[in-house]
Formats: C-alpha cells, structure tokens, sequence
C-alpha cells in the first residue's frame, strides 16, 4: 500500500467510525426522551396517588409509600405504578411468600441489605424472590 491507499483507508475508517457515533448518538437522546417522559410521569403520578401503596404478599399485609416504589426504576413495582392499569387505592395482592417480602421493600427503601445474616439456603429462595419482582439488577 501506497501513502494514497493508507489514508483512503484511514479516512474510511474514520467516515464509519462518525456514522457509528451519530447513530449511538440518536439513541442516546431517544432514551433521553423516554427517560424525560418517565420522570414526568413519575412526578405526575406522585401529586395524584395515595402516597401509601398497600400489598398483600402470601396472606400478610404491607405497606410502603409510592415514592419508595419509584425510587428504583426497571422493578416490577416501579412499572406497577407507572402502567396506570392498576387502582393503588386498593390492596395488591402477590402469591408469593411473604418471608422476603420486608427484605426487599426494606432494599428499595435504602438500597442496603446485610447477607450475612442469611443462610446459603435463604440466600437462594431471596435470589427467586429478587427476579419475580425484578429487583435484581439493583439487588446485587
């Protein structure tokens, strides 16, 4: 190759790598829109609900407010208050066992967790309970 073919190449090269980074670049600013929009939403939803969401897991009781259920996007509960398709007046009902249930609303409520209190075998059935609610891209 000549210095002509290097720089026709190089020039090549740099055309695809701009044509790359527009395209990542429209699809930044489309998640920024969806992302605008839901926190719109979010705030939209937070001035008309009941701030206290109440659920019933496998027979017990819980409750917890509507912002600790927006505090953490991509959760079952998050898309739950954001579908609209749902009255959060009333009580939600879940059949699933109750046993984690305050471990993870106490998760969402400040994003810690101690595992060392758990057993292995807990630490497993917390694991089921942390993807039925989609919980676990946050959880670990």
């Amino acid at each position: 190759m000549n210095l002509k073919d290097d720089l026709s190449t190089l020039k090549n090269r740099l055309e695809s790598i701009e044509s790359q980074l527009e395209g990542q670049m429209k699809e930044l600013d489309t998640r920024e829109t969806k992302w605008t929009k839901l926190d719109k939403d979010v705030e939209e939803i937070l001035k008309v609900q009941n701030d206290v969401i109440r659920f019933n897991v496998g027979g017990k009781h819980f409750a917890t407010s509507t912002d600790t259920l927006l505090k953490t996007p991509d959760t079952l509960f998050y898309k739950l208050v954001l579908s609209k398709k749902m009255n959060l007046d009333e009580e939600i009902f879940f059949d699933r066992s109750p046993t984690f249930f305050p471990v993870i609303l106490d998760f969402l409520r400040t994003k810690k967790i101690n595992y060392k209190r758990f057993t292995n075998d807990e630490l497993k059935q917390l694991a089921v309970e942390v993807e039925y609610y989609e919980v676990i891209n946050n959880f670990y």
